[in-house]
């Protein structure tokens, strides 16, 4: 809770920062000095919680057209840790399907930029698919094993 106050009071703060300045270098370090509980809660947390919920309209499912006013509703949540390491599960549901929740995505990973620049990065996952089996023409690939390797440059990726 102190980490959520401290950042809320830096964010409504209104005072113009430039940054190597001489001022403003000896105005931090007289207000905190050398205060290691300070610091350690402007640290970043080790753990970060990441969620979304997207809703699409006129969406296809499977290449098809099942209505003109067909909805998908996605939604996602996951943990990641700063050493590179996530898991996570994810779900969507079509408005015009019966029944319309159709999969379930568990997935584990790691995801690390491996250079200074921090442009270059690895990444490796697994995502295990539980699918609403309305469908009796068989199970499709369930397990998929991935990984990459992506370099960010500035005006591509």
């Amino acid at each position: 809770m102190k980490r959520i106050a401290i950042q809320m009071v830096f964010m409504l703060s209104v005072m113009p920062l430039f940054a190597q300045t001489e001022r403003v270098d000896s105005l931090l370090l007289s207000v905190m000095g050398n205060d290691k509980a300070i610091n350690r809660l402007l640290d970043p947390p080790s753990l970060y919680l990441y969620s979304s919920l997207t809703c699409d309209n006129k969406t296809f499912y499977a290449g098809r057209e099942l209505g003109d006013n067909m909805y998908a509703i996605n939604g996602n949540i996951y943990l990641m840790h700063s050493a590179g390491f996530y898991a996570g599960i994810a779900g969507s549901a079509y408005s015009e399907l019966d029944p319309s929740y159709n999969a379930t995505v568990v997935t584990v990973g790691f995801l690390k930029p491996v250079n200074r620049k921090r442009n270059l990065t690895v990444r490796a996952s697994y995502n295990h698919y539980f699918f609403n089996q309305a469908d009796t023409s068989g199970s499709p690939l369930t397990n998929i094993l991935g990984a990459g390797l992506s370099l960010r440059g500035k005006h591509i990726g």
